[in-house]
């Protein structure tokens, strides 16, 4: 069984859970384990606009 992603979906997730990670680190940057998922978030980003160029350009 072969895992279905679509690409832009997924890009638009991770922007919408960067700007979550953005803000919660502004409301409260003394509470760093509110904002451990941002580095992920945007490793994943970069991942896939490396792979999937197309998608960033919509």
């Amino acid at each position: 069984m072969q895992l279905q992603t679509d690409p832009h979906r997924a890009y638009m997730q991770i922007l919408e859970a960067i700007s979550i990670f953005e803000e919660l680190a502004r409301q409260a940057p003394d509470r760093p384990s509110l904002t451990t998922g941002l580095p992920s978030a945007l490793k994943t980003m970069a991942r896939i606009e490396e792979h999937w160029p197309q998608v960033t350009a919509n």
